[in-house]
């Protein structure tokens, strides 16, 4: 039970990450973000991984363009957060073989819609919420 609860809240935020991801690439202006500072504003933030915020000075740290952009702009913070939080649920459920034990192989497809239709639900309650 306790594995079934991490992994929903693993693609609960998977899904509030994905939203927030969508709503500042799509609907910044009309989001609660919108006053927030650059550092949510995706027109402006992409600046804050070099140098002075100027592409022309290179990186701001080593590995600002690259590895660790996850800390230069909310986008890519939030992309980490819905990444890293869907990878580690695969591999959860990967090492839990938790569906084969009560439903054979009709368990993944079960588990399939299951897991779908939450991250759908969960996108969607905050992509509305966070775009207003």
């Amino acid at each position: 039970m306790t594995f079934l609860i991490i992994l929903l809240v693993l693609l609960t935020i998977a899904g509030i990450g994905k939203s927030i991801m969508d709503t500042l690439q799509f609907h910044f202006s009309a989001s609660i973000f919108k006053n927030k500072g650059h550092w949510w504003n995706p027109k402006d933030s992409w600046k804050n991984k070099y140098k002075n915020r100027d592409p022309n000075q290179g990186e701001a740290f080593p590995g600002s363009t690259t590895i660790f952009v996850f800390v230069t702009d909310a986008w890519h913070f939030f992309q980490f957060i819905f990444l890293q939080s869907l990878f580690i649920s695969i591999i959860m459920y990967r090492l839990s073989e938790y569906s084969m034990t009560y439903f054979g192989w009709w368990g993944y497809i079960i588990d399939f819609l299951i897991m779908s239709i939450l991250f759908r639900i969960v996108f969607q309650l905050f992509y509305k919420l966070f775009s207003k």
